[in-house]
Order: structure tokens, then sequence, then C-alpha cells
């Protein structure tokens, strides 16, 4: 739960003030004893704000300038500059809201200090606008002996709650790093129990023969490769979209 509530703020700080921070290096965090809400998600945490780049930035007024966002959002995604779109590429401003699943043709692997954790030709993947892919991979072809769950379950307005994951090799462990549906709405019953992994934990992740990159933000679980162009929700500036 700590590592889902320290994504967050990383995220709200690179919205709020520009300065991106990994959850391994937050800066100072203080406790006001109040419960709040991010978005659709209740973490049920007792953070009031955190200092960054020598401001201090109130987060509880910062969800509430998010929950504002909504009404201008489509407006503000209107005038979202696009990236080029070149032969065999899809613009994620393409993709619909509310998201969209499909099977993938392409074989997926991620490999975890030096292990291969999951390899299948069998994943799907979920576009919604603004963001790159986000690869499900079906448990048979993910080594489940090497992941545990971890406290604590996240809601998701489209899918439902997911159940998250800790995965561990060799003495490495990566908490939060992967999350499932276990009881997904209707219309993601295929991807019922598979699991997606963030990409920036990983050693690799690959879509075919090629290594994809983390949505940006370190928040998102998208994996970017060539063929998808954005920009992406998760970038400096993408608060509204």
């Amino acid at each position: 739960m700590a590592a889902l509530l320290h994504r967050e703020i990383s995220r709200l700080c690179t919205t709020f003030c520009g300065y991106g921070i990994f959850p391994s290096s937050l800066p100072a965090i203080t406790i006001n004893a109040v419960p709040f809400r991010f978005g659709d998600r209740d973490l049920k945490a007792q953070v009031a704000n955190c200092i960054c780049k020598g401001e201090r930035w109130q987060l509880h007024s910062a969800v509430n300038k998010r929950q504002e966002s909504r009404k201008t959002s489509t407006l503000m995604a209107a005038a979202v500059v696009r990236d080029p779109v070149g032969p065999g590429q899809e613009s994620v401003w393409d993709y619909p809201r509310p998201p969209r699943l499909e099977p993938v043709k392409e074989r997926i692997r991620i490999i975890f200090n030096d292990e291969v954790v999951a390899d299948t030709t069998n994943a799907h993947r979920v576009l919604e606008t603004s963001h790159p892919p986000v690869y499900y991979l079906p448990s048979a072809d993910v080594k489940m002996e090497h992941l545990a769950r971890a406290p604590g379950s996240t809601f998701c307005e489209w899918k439902g709650s997911a159940t998250w994951w800790t995965l561990s090799v060799g003495g490495k462990t990566a908490e939060n790093v992967a999350w499932s549906y276990e009881d997904p709405t209707e219309s993601f019953i295929p991807i019922k129990g598979y699991l997606a992994f963030y990409a920036s934990p990983m050693d690799a992740c690959y879509v075919g023969e090629e290594k994809a990159q983390p949505q940006p933000g370190n928040f998102y679980g998208g994996w970017v490769t060539s063929k998808v162009v954005g920009p992406f929700k998760g970038s400096t500036g993408s608060y509204g979209w």
C-alpha cells in the first residue's frame, strides 16, 4: 500500500510542480492523520503533504483540483498536439475511452533479475485514450511461484477491483509490481486472473523482439514501443488529459 501511495504522490508532484520523484526517493512527507482519496481509489492513507523542490503542496487540495479538472478534461485533450504517426504506427489518441480489450499477436516476455518470469503468445492488451497499451498475461504463462499477493487493492472504474502482487527472484524483490483482476467487469472477463506488470522495475519487457519502455510518470502501467506514438499521459503537463 505504501508503494502505491508513493507512486501517486510522485505523479502529483510531477503534475503540480514539474518535478518527477521516484517512489524510492521521495522528499519529506508529513502526516496529518486525515484520510483522503486519490481519484477513484480510496487508499485509506493519512498523508497531508509533501515537500518537493522547496515547495509545499497540499495533496488533499491537489485531489480536489483533479476532480474539478474532469469537467474540462475533454476540452484540454482536444488541445493536445499529437505526435506524427508513421507507417505501421498507432496514435494513443485514436484509442477509445472507455478502453478496449484486444488479443495480442506478438510474443510477450518479461525478465527480472536475469530470469524469464513470463513468456506468452496469449496476451491481451488494454487500449485507452492517451495511454500506451497495458499488456495482460495469463497466469499459466507466468512463473507464479515467484509472486505473492500484496496487501490491499485498488479500484478501476472500467475493470473493477485490482489485486496486487510482489515479485521475488533470487533474493531480489519488487513490491506491488504486478496487478490482476480476479473478478473483472463483464467487458474484461477475458483477462480474469491475467497479470499486468510495470516495465520499469524489470530487466526487460519485450513485445515481439522489441524491448518496451515504461509509460512516463512512474504511475501508470503502459508499455511504450516504436509502434505507438503520443504524447502519453503521465508526462509533465498531462494532468488534465
